[in-house]
């Protein structure tokens, strides 16, 4: 049925009228019903009603659709030209203030240089109280810088030694090198007045003291020297040697590991005489 309906809204239409708008086989008695006043009003309806209807009319929107452009609106877009002159005049006024303000910085005087003298002063000997005891020297600073000949000694020589040359020369032969270097520095002490070893002296000490020794006892007369404590190694060689030397010049006799003192050589005498304490 293609009749339309028109409903009005009066105070009298019941809800029977209502339904029967409704119904389309009712349209007929509608019709008949006409009423002519105003439409109904939206306001009759409760507050979620027409938040319902607004909602509605929200959904048939198209959103998706760019907005129209109002041809009274304006877009105001500042140059980039205006934001340099506004930095420029920004930093200008900053340099200014700065210049202005210059700091008070004197001038830096170059140093000025100064002159040191530098004296040479010589070296005054030393006062006697205040030496340090010498340090005995090492073996080797005793050996003269010429070579004796033991070839050459005369039979003076020979009688200020206490011993004959035939025998000197016989027991200097059999003496290992180191030895017989020793016992050219004892014939040199003994007539020309060179220094004598430390070594050397250590262990005639000790001979001269006890009378006899062994290798074990000048060893360890050495190591306990209180001037300068020899190295048991170093001290167990010196003693080897000297056992061998003192026999040779006839300043001890060796029988085994043991040397005894003859108190008649003249060497005896003359270190007593200059070395013994």
């Amino acid at each position: 049925m293609n009749t339309a309906i028109e409903i009005t809204a009066t105070n009298e239409l019941s809800l029977d009228d209502l339904l029967s708008a409704l119904d389309p086989q009712s349209s007929d008695v509608v019709e008949d019903k006409k009423i002519k006043s105003e439409p109904i009003v939206i306001d009759a309806m409760s507050e979620l009603d027409k938040l319902a209807a607004e909602l509605n009319t929200l959904d048939s929107l198209d959103l998706s659709a760019e907005p129209t452009k109002d041809d009274n609106s304006v877009l105001v877009v500042a140059p980039n030209n205006v934001v340099d002159e506004d930095l420029g005049s920004v930093l200008s006024q900053l340099s200014e203030q700065f210049e202005d303000e210059k700091p008070n910085i004197e001038a830096i005087k170059p140093a000025e240089v100064i002159e040191t003298s530098v004296k040479i002063e010589t070296v005054e000997s030393a006062k006697p109280g205040s030496e340090e005891p010498p340090k005995p020297k090492k073996a080797t600073s005793t050996e003269p810088k010429t070579r004796l000949d033991i070839n050459a000694l005369t039979k003076s020589d020979c009688e200020k030694l206490g011993v004959d040359k035939s025998v000197l020369l016989a027991n200097y032969e059999l003496c290992p090198k180191k030895a017989k270097e020793k016992v050219l520095n004892i014939i040199q002490w003994a007539l020309k007045g060179v220094e004598l070893s430390i070594y050397t002296q250590l262990c005639f000490e000790c001979l001269i003291n006890n009378n006899t020794a062994t290798s074990e006892m000048m060893r360890i007369n050495m190591m306990s020297n209180p001037t300068r404590p020899y190295p048991s190694e170093t001290a167990g060689t010196q003693a080897g040697q000297l056992m061998a030397t003192f026999p040779a010049m006839k300043i001890a006799d060796r029988v085994g590991k043991n040397i005894t003192i003859i108190p008649t050589s003249p060497l005896v005498e003359l270190f007593k005489k200059h070395h013994a304490k």
